[in-house]
């Protein structure tokens, strides 16, 4: 079948995943490079030991009459449907390799976090990880160039990075209290969703039955984890609290009694008719006495 030939308008944007680590040389299109890529936590630094990265070698490359690369779908790919200068050029990838049966080799990383596929035919490569390592998240998928430009040429050894590090994963609890003087709830269960940078990304329905809290594992750790109450209860206000990766949301009755007995109340009234009654009882008689 032929083959869907696209020039590679986008160079610089695969070329940010990308940073030189060997002498710039011209395009020679019989040699072989090669692709690192470090892992590491993305707080601490740490390296990602183990972790078992897919290869897929996605379109060849070639120069153009006019000086310019170009890439030809490889067969796995050129029934794909994608369109090589997409800025979504990873994810549409990865949509399609997890959906069909596509040729790959694995590398793992080493003690250091890092991993090297060696003697790559030249052309555009797809990496994504598909061995997880326990405590942490997959990296993000990538794509990368064989050889990389720069301004001094090609680099054949290309150091590469997913856009973004690794991140440790937690549990994260989201919890309901109720803050009412009956003690009781004042429905039968409550919606609470879980947000990352405003979008949801977990939503609970909590009740008795789960002692009013949900817990999801193997969480990316994250600053930016909130929480929101779904339609409160009528008369309840809802305040948010958050202790590490526990959130919590509790409801308070707008109607809540501060504590002071009310039984008094009925007596002091019929007390204070007493008095009244004897105090006019007594000035009559005082009227009859003058008069």
């Amino acid at each position: 079948m032929h083959r869907k030939l696209i020039t590679l308008c986008v160079a610089a944007l695969l070329i940010l995943t990308c940073s030189s680590t060997a002498f710039a040389q011209d395009f020679d299109p019989p040699k072989n490079g090669s692709v690192s890529v470090t892992l590491t936590e993305q707080h601490k630094k740490e390296p990602i030991i183990g972790a078992e990265l897919s290869v897929y070698y996605v379109a060849t490359v070639r120069m153009n009459t006019d000086g310019n690369l170009s890439y030809v779908f490889t067969d796995s790919f050129e029934n794909s449907g994608i369109d090589i200068a997409d800025p979504s050029l990873a994810t549409k990838l990865d949509i399609f390799v997890s959906d069909h049966t596509v040729p790959s080799f694995k590398v793992t990383t080493d003690e250091n976090g890092t991993a090297t596929c060696k003697e790559l035919a030249l052309g555009l490569y797809f990496i994504k990880q598909t061995g997880t390592v326990d405590g942490y998240a997959p990296c993000t998928p990538f794509v990368v160039t064989v050889p990389a430009k720069n301004a001094d040429g090609y680099e054949y050894e290309v150091n590469a990075s997913p856009k973004t590090e690794v991140a440790k994963l937690t549990s994260i609890t989201v919890k309901k209290i109720w803050n009412t003087d009956a003690s009781t709830e004042a429905v039968d269960n409550v919606t609470v969703q879980l947000l990352q940078n405003g979008n949801v990304v977990k939503t609970a329905i909590l009740n008795a039955q789960n002692n009013w809290q949900a817990t999801y594992n193997s969480m990316p750790e994250s600053d930016a984890y909130s929480i929101k109450e779904i339609n409160v209860p009528k008369g309840f206000t809802a305040t948010y609290s958050q202790k590490g990766y526990v959130f919590t949301v509790t409801n308070t009755s707008t109607l809540i009694k501060t504590g002071q007995q009310t039984w008094p109340i009925p007596v002091f009234a019929v007390g204070g008719m007493l008095l009244i009654a004897v105090g006019i009882t007594l000035l009559q008689k005082k009227r009859d006495t003058n008069a």
